[in-house]
Parts: C-alpha cells; structure tokens; sequence
C-alpha cells in the first residue's frame, strides 16, 4: 500500500529529507523509522503483525531542522487498520490432473474471511470445463480432448471490504486420458504360435499394461505384462478350445484411460487319423461290400476321398459301397476341417479285398532285390490266391526243386536264374491247382556305374605341390595309388616318384557293390628353372617368361592357361579349366594373359596349399608373398611404377584390365590387378591394383566373383 505526503511535498521541505514513522497501537512499538526519504512510501503490512497502526511524517530543512509530525492535531498521524488486506498464502500453486478429474483448490489467505474472484483461461482448444468464478474451493471437472497436457491457468484476487489483496496465478496441468484404440479385439491362432497384438492408442506415447487370465487350466504361457506389444506363446494342452483374456489399460503422464479386453481363442493341435471297416471280407463276386470310414478330430466338414488301388473313387461321404474285384485295395483319406492339426490329411492302411468267384488258384512272386549285387543273397516272397488256410509251395531255381514248404525263399542267385513257385492250394473249389507264378529273370546289375574325371592336373613334377584328386563319381568314395592318402584323397608328387600311375577310384553302393574307374598321372622329374631364362609349361608347352626379384622367382608374364568362355558364363566348378579374354577377343589372351574368377583359379579348393591353375613347381602368392615382393621398393606405396611394363623391375605388370561380377569389362590400358591366394572370407578375396597414375600397389578386398589377372611365384 502506498502512502504519500499531502501536499506534495510540503512547503519548505526539503526533497529526500521526509522522516516516516510507523507504530503498533497495541503495543507501542516502533515497526520502522525512515529518515532522508521522499514524499511516498510502499508499505507491505504482511511483514508485520496484524493490528491497527498509526503512520506519522514529518519535513526537514537542512536551515531549519525537523518540522513537526503529522497529520492529526497532536501529530499523532493516521490511523490504519492493516488487517483488511488479504494475502494468498496456499504453498502450492500448480497442480497435476488427469481429463475428467476435479480439481480441488482451497484458497487460503492472511484473512480468513476472505473471499476471492478468479478468471480461468488456457491456449488449447481442447480444453473445457473451466470457467471464472468465486467459489472456495475452485472445484471444476477439467477435459482434454487433445493428445498432449495442456494446462488451466486461474488467476485469484483476494478481497476483505474495502481491500483487494494482490493476483496469484495457480496452474492445473490437464493430462490426456489414453484409449486403447485397437478395432479388432478377437484372435484365434493355433497352440504353439506367438500372439503379436500391437497396441494402439489415441495417444502416441501412451505406455501398455495388461492382466491375462485363462479359460482353464489347460491353457498356458500367458501372463500379466507390459509393453506395445503382446507377444506370449500360448500352449493347449487341452482337447477343445480355450481363450486368453488380456485386459489392457492405456496410461500416460500417471493417468490411466479405462481397459479393453482381448481375447485370444487357442485351438489344441488334434491329431487327425481315420479307420476303415468293411461289411464283409472275403467276399464272392458280384457281391456289393460297403466300407465306413471312423475319422478321428475330423471336424465338422471333413473330406473323405475313397481310393481303390490308389484311384480316387467315391464321393466324400463315410460311407461307401461297390462291387469289389480281387485284390484290390481299399482305403479312405481324410482332410479335417479343424483349423489346427498334425497328420493332417490322413490316410487309412489299405484293406486288401478277398474275392473268390470261382476260386482260382494263383500266385505271384517277388524278390528283394532285383536287380542284385552279385554275391549277395536275395530274398523271394510268394503271395498265394486262393491258396486256402494251408498252402504248399515248392520254388524252383532254373527248373530245379529248391528251398522248402514256405512262402520266403534265400539264396545267392547267379545273373540270368530264374526263379518260380508252384503252389497247391488246400481249398475245395479252386480251379487251376496246382498254379504256378511267373518266372523273374535274375540281373546281377546292381553294381554302381563309376565315372573318373580328371578335375586335376594330370600332368606334374616330382617337386609339386600335393593335387587334392577329384571328378569320380559316384560321390562318396575313396581314391588310392602310388602316393595318395586314401583317408584324405591327396596325391603327394615328391612321394609317388617319377613316372606314369595309375590313380584309382573305388566306389561302394548301398547294396555294398563296388565299382572302379582309373585315370593316370604323369610324374616327371624335377625341372631345373634358372630365373631370369623362360620356362615351359609342361602341361600345354605355353612358354613364360621369369624374373628374379630379391629372394623370389616370378613370372614375368601373365598366366595364360584353360579354356576360353564367353563372359556372358561363370567360371564352374566343373573339372574343365576356365578362363576369360579381355572383351572375349582371343588375341588379349595371348598378349595379356587370361582373366580368372578367383575360385576357378584356386581349383574351387582352399584346403591345400596354393599352386591353383599355375604351372608344377610354381603358386599362386599368398599375401606374405606379394608383401616380401612390394619390400623390394620400400613397400607397396612405392612398387607400381617398377613393377609396371615401363618400370626397371623386370616384372612387367602390363595393364590388362579386369571382368567384374556385372559382366563389364574395365580399365585395359589404365589398370590391372592381381590375386592374391589369401580368402577374405566366404565371398572375397585379396587383390593388388595397379594403375597407369598411381605409383603405388593398391590392396584391394575383391568379391571372387570378379576376374583378374594372375602371376605365379616359384615354390
């Protein structure tokens, strides 16, 4: 409350020289006393008791002195009653709230009886049931209809007749309720299966929780959770359906919207099978026999798919009625309409129908096997028609009685055998009797057709790398010779020696009938290569060119070695050398070397060591080997330009270019690039790049698939 001298200022007073005086009537005391201050004064009576009060001013003038106080008679200044104005004093002003919660403010202030305007307000048009008022407490249901708290700002002024109190601002933040949102609130799945409801809200960052319950004891795996996902596999153990509430409650910010429940209906996995009956077997000719099908968790639209002899038959009823002829088999299939099963459709076993017209005697005979493995015993089984309870069999091997009085026979046939049965039947009306089976012509074929491609080198030397043998066929056996490790299919050169050997393939069948095939090695004697000359390659007479750089041999050409393809083919592991000529032109071939697809070159193998597609004697470097190479200049960044055709190394890398796994030809006459024996990998390779700019050897991790140059080091 300001106060301020009247007049003003007062005459002959001096400015900045008013001495206030504020006093407690009850008590006497002096609450404060301001000299050298203006005209006006701010008082803030919560600072002091409540009472009444007397305040008293008086001028100065610094010729004069102090004046007399005043106002009053005596000087006894005015009277204040400091009591009338109330002050807010609540603590907490700002308030949490959920949409459709109450608020429940109870204002408090230095006069109890106090009373108070308020005006409500807020920025969000999604914010109602507010208004201004007088109520004590402010009691109002706030709603937000919006997706974000949005906040009620209520401004309160307190008022005691005749004195209004000063404006404080309490603010209600009103919290968005969340819904779950979720249209489809029914499931069905089979047991076993993972739920995967995702849950949706009106509110994006609204939280999920859930209480499970079950039908049953049988249904398991769900349980009480939170999440935005409701993943639980659920098992059935019972035999009819059961369900899995999920009541789930949206919440955000603390407020929770009400529940929605989720109901998963599980099926048990039912085993399907059907039976089949017969209303009579054996039966007479002409006779009708109706079969009924028993099916077992079928459904409530089963199928039914009758078969004689394996031909569907019938209509898909359970009931099925014919006139059956001798041997026939009968059976029903069924397809079950239950959403969840096994075994689903199911056959029934065949039901072998017995017809005797006339009766005749037959029988038949088979042998397992036939064709046979030469040596080995077969078996012969008889089936006897009409052969009455007491059958007698007599077999007979070319002619000869053989065996005994029974329906199997064993022994060791001869190619070209043939083999009967006579049976007499003990029935009284059979005709044809004694009847004998046909004859089966005994083949003692069963041995494996082996095949042995060379996918090797079948020319070597003495001092060459051991050749992982492959190309016999069928797969699975073993090979064996002069130097090879059976147990690994490995032929070592430097331990077979030198000449022409014999390489063998054995191959054991199931039936344990083995077969051979042979291919040959030529071993020759270990070549002196004095680095620097050219060598021949022994396998094609193709003529290279070497250099000795440091402590190595190298070529000092490109490899040059295989069939030519087209580059609209891959190199195949297909025991046939492969390579590619720059644009499929012959002629870049003989002038640079073939290009190779990593794999084709290492002989699709990465279990021995790495002499590939390069000569005997020589391999394909590994990446310690070009490293040793690159150190003969300091190191890769300095080795492309001696190592190129126009450096003083004697390499001679001509720039021949590259096929990349797109089938495109790149950089003849600009770069080249080399393998490296070292895998990176399943699908890569390590490479070295040399460009015409770049004086340096680049390392490049290279997919196999791309065809590159290749330079082969002496072992």
């Amino acid at each position: 409350m300001t106060y301020t001298v009247s007049p003003d200022p007062l005459p002959y007073a001096d400015p900045g020289g008013y001495e206030w005086v504020l006093i407690d009537v009850a008590t006497g005391f002096v609450l404060f006393d301001l000299t050298n201050h203006g005209t006006s004064i701010n008082i803030n009576f919560s600072l002091y008791p409540l009472g009444d009060k007397r305040l008293k001013v008086r001028g100065s003038r610094s010729t004069c002195g102090l004046g007399p106080f005043g106002p009053g008679l005596n000087g006894e200044g005015i009277l204040i009653n400091s009591s009338i104005s109330p002050q807010i004093t609540n603590s907490i002003t700002t308030f949490n709230l959920c949409s459709g919660d109450v608020t429940n403010i109870l204002l408090q202030s230095t006069q109890p009886s106090a009373i108070y305007n308020y005006t409500a307000t807020t920025t969000s048009i999604y914010i109602s049931g507010y208004s201004s008022g007088n109520q004590n407490p402010i009691q109002q249901t706030l709603i937000n209809s919006g997706t974000t708290a949005d906040t009620v700002k209520y401004r309160v002024v307190p008022y005691l007749a005749p004195c209004y109190g000063d404006t404080v601002s309490f603010y209600v933040i009103v919290n968005p309720l969340p819904q779950v949102t979720n249209a489809l609130l029914n499931f069905s799945q089979c047991s076993g299966v993972a739920t995967n409801i995702i849950l949706t809200s009106n509110l994006p960052s609204a939280t999920y929780s859930w209480t499970a319950s079950g039908s049953s004891g049988n249904i398991t795996g769900f349980s009480n959770d939170s999440g935005p996902v409701i993943a639980q596999t659920l098992i059935n153990s019972g035999s009819g359906q059961e369900t899995v509430n999920y009541a789930v409650t949206a919440s955000f910010n603390g407020c929770s919207g009400s529940s929605k429940n989720f109901v998963v209906t599980v099926d048990p996995d039912l085993t399907v099978s059907v039976t089949v009956t017969e209303s009579s077997n054996p039966v007479c000719a002409g006779s009708q026999v109706t079969f009924t099908a028993y099916p077992t968790n079928g459904g409530t639209n089963p199928v039914f798919q009758w078969k004689i002899n394996g031909i569907n038959a019938g209509t898909s009823s359970p009931v099925y009625s014919y006139n059956p002829t001798n041997g026939d088999l009968v059976s029903c299939t069924l397809t079950s309409s239950e959403p969840c099963t096994s075994s689903n459709p199911a056959s029934s076993i065949q039901l072998l129908m017995i017809v005797n017209p006339n009766l005749p005697a037959g029988i038949s005979i088979a042998a397992f096997s036939n064709p046979f493995c030469p040596g080995s015993s077969v078996i012969f089984s008889a089936t006897a028609i009409n052969g009455g309870s007491t059958p007698v069999y007599q077999w007979k091997v070319n002619g000869v009685n053989v065996g005994t009085n029974a329906s199997t026979f064993t022994y060791n046939p001869a190619n070209d055998d043939s083999v009967r049965c006579v049976m007499t039947s003990n029935l009284a009306c059979v005709t044809g009797n004694p009847v004998s089976s046909a004859k089966i012509i005994m083949s003692g074929s069963l041995a494996p057709t082996v095949t042995f491609t060379s996918c090797f080198d079948t020319i070597t030397t003495i001092n060459a790398k051991p050749i992982n043998l492959k190309g016999g066929i069928q797969l699975g056996g073993t090979y064996s010779g002069p130097g090879v490790n059976s147990s690994t299919g490995v032929f070592t050169p430097s331990l077979a020696g030198i000449g022409t050997h014999t390489i063998t393939y054995t191959y054991t069948n199931a039936a344990m009938c083995s077969a051979l095939a042979h291919t040959q090695i030529i071993n020759y004697p270990l070549s002196i290569i004095n680095c620097g000359s050219p060598f021949t390659d022994i396998r094609d007479n193709k003529i290279y060119p070497t250099v000795q750089i440091g402590s190595q041999c190298w070529m000092a050409s490109n490899l040059n070695y295989g069939n030519t393809i087209s580059s609209n083919q891959d190199q195949r592991d297909n025991c046939v050398s492969e390579k590619y000529c720059y644009n499929d032109t012959p002629g870049n071939c003989m002038n640079f070397g073939g290009l190779y697809q990593w794999d084709e070159v290492m002989r699709f193998d990465e279990s021995l060591p790495t002499q590939g597609f390069c000569p005997p004697g020589w391999h394909i470097p590994d990446e310690s080997e070009w490293n040793i190479l690159f150190s003969n200049y300091l190191n890769s960044a300095f080795s492309a330009s001696p190592l190129k055709y126009s450096g003083y190394s004697g390499f001679n890398a001509l720039l021949a270019g590259s096929r990349h796994i797109n089938r495109s030809w790149d950089y003849q006459a600009f770069a080249t690039f080399f393998w490296s024996s070292t895998a990176l990998g399943n699908t890569k390779a390590w490479a070295h790049g040399i460009n015409d700019k770049d004086p340096s050897v680049s390392l490049y991790p290279s997919l196999r698939m791309n065809a590159f140059s290749v330079r082969c080091l002496k072992d």
